[in-house]
């Protein structure tokens, strides 16, 4: 892209005082359940924070709040600010999770389609027929591919036909609401509320009856190796791996409150209606909630989750977690007795806490990122964090990114430094990142067989009227993005 046309998507994108940053991340994924999910608003001179009004575009009723909980990023949403409105497009980066191995990204170009880089067998190739679609509303991975909800109700994949990147010549959809992944597979939530799934049947890719019988489901959560559906009275229905003790209890199976679902590598944990937080699953991976956590009635939102640990934030501003310890299930008492946390992310074995006044703490094993370095610990200007298998990345107000940890997943970002300017946004995959920038486009690091390594496409993401975006230009209606 070159300056003029940067300096143009910059103006169409919003001239005026509103400046919104952080990255809409969609939890439809297990890599989702570690990343960042609020979005921040700012006066674009001062960069201090304003009290805005949020509103996804097919709603009426504004939140006023200086920082925003984004629940549904498939959804545009519009920020105001005074005089300025803005409109922030959709979620449209994805990737693929696994720790171990190679992966892929995916990017969801403002002309409607889906590419995507990284490893080929990994989802890193779109194939030919998924590349004609100009319709695509939501993206989910497994470990080894991709998979699209479209506007038409249907759905499309690619990647690790075992994992599901393939979709059965008997499976047809067409009213398909949302769609997410967990490791080995994809499920469908459909308009009628019935749920249908495909993949590796062992981990989700095969309903059971009960699941099977269901017509009052209104979201699914994925842990690893299964899924949980949640039903419109407030019970969970869960299918997948049941094995090492992750079937769920009677006494939670029964419970009619629940109002939230996180998932991790082995185990899940569930917000009640009452604020209080209960889990299954294998113990060993945080299926068992400590006494003092369990008689908490402040619970006010299920922070993160790491492999084997859970993080939940309390009303007061306190983080909780429990778990393995080597992967964060432990609060050092230093970071325990803060009560300005807003948000926790989490690596593969660690926590990452943004507090209220822009500093970053962590804790967890030091292999994934737990130790943040003097120079960033220092920083009070923190509005986001992702992370990446064993790294951490912040983006600061003035739009400039820092990262720590393993350099070779994407804790060495000094290839890309100088193109890490006005970053409104930053994805983190399993092994390396994406920012996507004000003016348009992308800039990626890390493992190149993850996604690290976007050059060979950039002329289709930086491209200024079809690339990759965060603001929606001010000449289009908020009507026309994608909202559905």
């Amino acid at each position: 892209m070159n300056d003029d046309s940067a300096s143009l998507a910059q103006t169409a994108a919003g001239s005026g005082t509103l400046l919104v940053m952080g990255a809409r991340n969609d939890d439809n994924t297990y890599l989702g359940t570690h990343l960042s999910h609020y979005l921040s608003a700012f006066d674009k001179t001062t960069l201090q924070t304003v009290m805005a009004q949020w509103s996804y575009v097919d709603e009426n009723t504004p939140i006023a709040a200086t920082s925003f909980k984004d629940t549904r990023p498939w959804v545009a949403l519009k920020v105001q600010y005074q005089e300025d409105t803005v409109t922030i497009n959709p979620v449209n980066l994805c990737a693929t999770a696994d720790y171990s191995s190679s992966g892929a990204m995916a990017a969801h170009l403002d002309r409607g389609i889906e590419i995507a880089w990284g490893t080929a067998g990994r989802g890193g190739k779109v194939p030919p027929t998924a590349l004609t679609l100009d319709d695509v509303v939501e993206v989910t991975s497994s470990s080894c591919g991709f998979a699209v909800r479209r506007s038409n109700g249907r759905v499309d994949a690619w990647g690790d036909p075992e994992y599901g990147g393939v979709i059965p010549d008997s499976f047809v959809m067409t009213d398909a609401v949302r769609i997410v992944g967990n490791g080995f597979a994809f499920a469908v939530l459909r308009a009628t509320g019935q749920v249908a799934a495909w993949g590796h049947p062992g981990y989700g890719g095969q309903t059971t009856p009960e699941v099977q019988a269901l017509r009052d489901v209104k979201a699914i959560y994925v842990s690893w190796p299964s899924f949980v559906a949640l039903r419109k009275t407030g019970q969970l229905v869960l299918w997948g791996d049941t094995n090492a003790g992750r079937k769920m209890p009677a006494d939670i199976a029964a419970l009619n409150d629940i109002v939230d679902v996180r998932g991790n590598a082995g185990s899940f944990c569930a917000l009640r209606a009452n604020k209080t937080v209960v889990a299954w699953g294998d113990a060993n991976y945080a299926g068992v909630v400590p006494n003092e956590i369990a008689l908490r009635k402040d619970i006010a939102e299920l922070a993160s989750a790491s492999e084997r640990a859970f993080a939940v934030r309390t009303e007061s501003g306190q983080v909780l977690a429990w778990g393995d310890a080597k992967f964060g299930g432990t609060v050092p008492p230093e970071i325990g007795i803060l009560n300005d946390i807003e948000e926790v992310t989490s690596s593969q074995g660690a926590f990452a806490a943004r507090r209220g006044n822009g500093h970053v703490v962590a804790w967890g094993s030091a292999t994934a990122g737990s130790n943040v370095p003097a120079d960033i610990a220092q920083l009070n200007d923190v509005v986001q964090i992702s992370s990446s298998t064993g790294t951490f990345a912040v983006l600061r107000r003035d739009g400039t990114v820092r990262v720590w940890g393993n350099t070779e997943n994407g804790g060495d970002a000094s290839a890309v430094a100088a193109q890490l300017q006005g970053v409104r946004a930053i994805y983190g995959g399993a092994k390396a990142y994406a920012a996507v920038l004000a003016s348009g486009g992308i800039v990626t690091w890390g493992s190149a067989a993850n996604g690290g390594n976007s050059t060979p496409l950039k002329p289709l993401l930086n491209d200024s009227e079809s690339g990759v975006t965060y603001e929606a230009p001010a000449t289009i209606s908020a009507g026309s993005t994608r909202t559905v």
